[in-house]
């Protein structure tokens, strides 16, 4: 158990910066599309590398078609998300919409639950609750003082939070499986996210303007961390399923993100917290720790 809730610490820690790191491309440039590009063409590069030089294994010996089919779909749905969570980023109040569309899960959580067995006890429930109203609380926080609420916006941000449900469901099915190694579940993922951002980038045709280092900077940083956050993710997933616990942790690692993720936009991209966005703060901390 402590080595699975190690592992998610340190998931949560590379999806903060993951996250800074789209706000940054997102703000350096119009077009997001070749950012996943090359941040999935970064970490597939590395893959490679790592059976060359060391001989990790990407494939198992037999074929493993059924999770592989799982992590190629999460894949393609997970692309859907973070169009999603990229649309809503490069404007004001953007820890807020990130936490609005990176609540997929409890929508996993509730499944490992119903279908998985995980336990869950009324202390899971208030966690959930109190992260939920976390980001409530965050929402009207932010809203408060500049206008009418953003409905178009808070729309895209609830169908990416539903996106990532779907794909962490599918991540959490082929993460149990032992046929299928790490490296290659992760691969499935970026390969999905290569082929999908380059196909919508070849019907646009749009050319790369704006801050281009800051641009292939983060996009390379992503890639990196992209990669080594799913290997994290799938030894924390599977080490927690011998405890029937693997439904905590995608709440843990979202909740540390949008906890750091709001620390960022406050001191470096100078958003002051209001009392409510505290309380929601605190609020999301006692839900990880309820969960």
């Amino acid at each position: 158990m402590f080595y699975g809730l190690l592992a998610i610490i340190a998931t949560g820690i590379q999806w903060t910066i993951t996250a800074v790191s789209m706000s940054q491309a997102r703000h350096s440039v119009k077009d997001f599309t070749p950012f996943y590009i090359i941040g999935g063409s970064t970490a597939l590069l590395f893959i490679a590398l790592c059976r060359v030089l060391f001989g990790c294994q990407i494939l198992p010996d037999t074929i493993a078609l059924r999770p592989i089919a799982l992590m190629l779909i999460g894949g393609c749905i997970n692309v859907g998300s973070n169009i999603c969570v990229m649309s809503t980023l490069g404007y004001s109040a953007s820890a807020l919409y990130l936490a609005l569309s990176s609540m997929g899960f409890a929508v996993s959580f509730l499944w490992s639950v119903v279908v998985m067995k995980d336990q869950f006890t009324i202390l899971n429930g208030i966690g959930i609750a109190c992260l939920c109203v976390a980001v409530l609380l965050a929402a009207f926080a932010k809203q408060k003082g500049i206008g009418k609420f953003e409905f178009k916006r808070l729309g895209i941000a609830i169908l990416a939070t539903l996106c990532g449900g779907a794909a962490q469901i599918c991540v959490i099915t082929a993460g149990k499986d032992a046929q299928l190694p790490a490296l290659g579940k992760t691969g499935c993922i970026m390969l999905t996210y290569v082929v999908a951002f380059s196909i919508i980038a070849l019907a646009r045709h749009t050319p790369i303007e704006g801050n281009k280092k800051i641009f292939y900077t983060s996009a390379l940083t992503w890639g990196l961390l992209a990669l080594t956050s799913y290997g994290t993710l799938f030894f924390a997933i599977k080490w927690l399923s011998t405890f029937s616990r693997a439904g905590i942790a995608y709440p843990i690692c979202i909740s540390i993100q949008m906890i750091a993720f709001t620390l960022y936009t406050r001191f470096f991209l100078k958003e002051k917290l209001s009392p409510m966005q505290i309380t929601a703060l605190i609020l999301i901390v006692v839900g990880v720790i309820a969960v």
